[in-house]
C-alpha cells in the first residue's frame, strides 16, 4: 500500500469502505483513507485500495469432511 500523503502523530484518520461486488465466494471492497488535524474539518486522501476477500467453500459443501480444525495449516 502506498501513501500519497503523510499521516502525522495526533491526526484523525477516517477509513471508508464500500462493498463493490459480491459473488458466491468473494467480495470486492474499495477502501479510502483520509487524515487531517484533530481541530480541522478538512481531511486529505491519504491512500486508497481495492481488496478482494475470498472464502473457501463451507466444509459441508465439499463432501470430503474437510474443516479448518482438521487442516494442518490451521492457525490459532
Amino acid at each position: 500500500m502506498r501513501f500519497s500523503h503523510r499521516v502525522h502523530i495526533g491526526d484523525v484518520v477516517e477509513v471508508h469502505a464500500r462493498l463493490l461486488h459480491t459473488g458466491a465466494e468473494t467480495m470486492h471492497v474499495s477502501v479510502h483513507v483520509r487524515s487531517g488535524g484533530p481541530t480541522s474539518p478538512e481531511r486529505t486522501l491519504t491512500t486508497h485500495c481495492l481488496t478482494v476477500c475470498a472464502v473457501p467453500e463451507s466444509p459441508t459443501s465439499r463432501g470430503d469432511g474437510y474443516s479448518p480444525a482438521s487442516s494442518s495449516v490451521y492457525l490459532r
